[in-house]
């Protein structure tokens, strides 16, 4: 369900009631409740930060769902957590 919402100087606002978060544009933004920094994907795997993030990098993980934040921190989507988790359990 969709709501269509004329604001000043005819700009438009798409609300879509499926996604948190919506600019002016009508894009959809990420749900940042699933977006996790280094340390937290590396608690939820059990390894350490280094170790993920050089795992995550020969993973070749694409922009959208992984990417660097500042100095050896990064932003991992739930699509990138999934893959790390696959990753792991493969090698058990």
């Amino acid at each position: 369900m969709q709501v269509i919402l004329k604001l000043f100087f005819q700009k438009v606002l798409t609300l879509n009631f499926k996604c948190a978060i919506v600019n002016t544009g009508g894009e959809q933004m990420s749900d940042v409740r699933q977006v996790f920094i280094t340390r937290e994907v590396a608690n939820k795997l059990n390894i350490t930060t280094p170790y993920l993030i050089r795992i995550a990098k020969s993973m070749n993980l694409s922009d959208e769902e992984f990417r660097e934040a500042g100095k050896r921190n990064y932003l991992f989507n739930n699509t990138a957590l999934d893959k790390l988790k696959q990753r792991f359990n493969s090698n058990k």
